[in-house]
């Protein structure tokens, strides 16, 4: 089970057991004002919207231990909620600005603006 808050992600075992950080603003697995995260078990890996600005963030896909990152959605406008779909291997967001919700593959390839409206995404 992971989880995402503003100085990073956190994880544990479905019974509580084995909590650990996988990434934060003070681990070597660096990662600042996190917004939401996904776990996508067709690739095993974690994907996280992390800010860099007040009103704008990227799309990040990491190991499920914080490493290996790599942003495959930079610069995105105000994102928030994050989805993925496996089958379609597709992520999918929503971006907090009435301008579409785009959505990408899951290779962090083919940048797809969408308009289905305010839900982040049928998974």
């Amino acid at each position: 089970m992971f989880w995402s808050y503003t100085f990073g992600i956190n994880a544990k075992t479905v019974n509580g057991a084995n909590g650990r950080t996988i990434c934060s603003t003070v681990t070597t697995n660096q990662c600042n004002d996190v917004r939401a995260v996904a776990y996508s078990p067709s690739n095993d890996k974690l994907y996280f919207i992390e800010y860099t600005s007040p009103t704008t963030g990227q799309i990040v896909r990491a190991n499920l231990d914080g490493s290996n990152r790599q942003v495959v959605a930079p610069n995105q406008l105000s994102p928030v909620g994050l989805a993925i779909d496996s089958i379609n291997g597709r992520i999918y967001w929503k971006a907090d600005c009435n301008c579409g919700q785009p959505r990408q593959q899951i290779l962090g390839t083919e940048l797809d603006p969408i308009t289905i409206g305010p839900a982040v995404a049928d998974i």
